[in-house]
């Protein structure tokens, strides 16, 4: 059996971005898709044309762990929250809830707002499966497995394998309206985090 093609490099950080679900050909979004985006929700979509605001898109920003590995901060570009994980109810419960954007905590941000781009393998294509770095058991896809829009966007197991189809996002560069003015140092990585990775949890 041929081995399965894994993707090279690193998802685009220097340009806001689209994130398209593979399966279904939405976007990710926030729920209220406004200007007042503190402890939303995220959802897909698949409104045309795009909004011409920031709703749809996404920045993201590479933290450097100890040890050498990368997470990443998704930072929505309306108001800058950043994509942050929410655990299930209790220890060791199943993690059903959809994130939410909250403020980016310190420079680097906090573990449940660290997040794994990891390649799905034997698609052929930069595809990759979005992974609470707490738990790695996990990538987001669309809530009961629901192929149609405007679902809640949550972690679903990955059964102790890599992250599968269903489980797959692309990051499109997209263009910001004329008249916006991101800083350039914007594009940049945040830099390392210099306290101690945390622990991941499988929770499987």
């Amino acid at each position: 059996m041929p081995a399965q093609r894994l993707v090279q490099g690193q998802p685009p950080t220097r340009e806001p971005i689209l994130l398209v679900h593979q399966v279904s050909g939405t976007f990710l979004q926030s729920e209220n898709q406004s200007t007042t985006t503190l402890n939303d929700e995220v959802q897909n979509e698949n409104h045309w044309p795009l909004p011409s605001d920031k709703t749809v898109r996404w920045r993201l920003y590479e933290i450097r762990l100890r040890g050498g590995r990368s997470v990443y901060l998704m930072e929505h570009q309306v108001n800058e929250h950043v994509l942050t994980f929410r655990p299930g109810s209790g220890p060791g419960s199943i993690p059903g809830l959809s994130p939410i954007l909250t403020t980016r905590e310190g420079r680097t941000g906090s573990p449940p707002q660290h997040w794994r781009f990891v390649p799905v393998p034997g698609t052929g294509a930069n595809y990759w499966g979005i992974v609470p770095d707490q738990y790695p058991g996990y990538a987001l896809g669309l809530y009961n497995n629901h192929v149609a829009d405007d679902q809640w966007v949550v972690p679903t197991p990955t059964w102790g394998g890599p992250p599968t189809l269903f489980h797959a996002w692309s990051a499109v560069p997209t263009t910001i309206p004329a008249g916006d003015d991101d800083e350039e140092e914007d594009a940049r990585l945040v830099g390392e985090d210099e306290g101690a990775a945390s622990e991941p949890r499988t929770n499987m």
